[in-house]
């Protein structure tokens, strides 16, 4: 009797490991939180006329309106989600790939390094 084992789901799962390490270092949690907190009130600001006070307390010290507060806020990207939006492209990258060769290849794209 012969058995052979595959390796791939063991390279693959180490592989989202790297991937993950890797997002995880780009992250600034106190910031990403803030910066999602603020989009979302910027959002209900543009919609309703009406700034919470965190915001509406950000717009004084700055010297501007609320709502130009909350239109220059979503005027820049959402680079939280975007960075989300990124590792599951990597992720579903790591799922299709069929060899270790492959794998090796979207680990070391991701950044232009090997993640060993």
């Amino acid at each position: 009797m012969k058995i052979t084992l595959d390796p791939m789901p063991a390279l693959r799962a180490a592989s989202k490991a790297k991937v993950n390490r890797h997002f995880d270092s780009l992250a600034q949690p106190h910031r990403d939180a803030a910066y999602t907190a603020k989009r979302a009130m910027a959002a209900a600001t543009l919609a309703s006329g009406a700034a919470p006070t965190a915001l509406q307390a950000e717009a004084d010290l700055r010297g501007v309106t609320a709502r130009a507060l909350a239109s220059l806020i979503m005027s820049k990207p959402d680079v939280v989600t975007e960075r989300e939006l990124h590792r599951q492209k990597v992720m579903a990258a790591l799922d299709g790939a069929r060899t270790p060769a492959e794998l090796d290849g979207i680990s070391k794209d991701l950044t232009g390094r090997n993640h060993d």
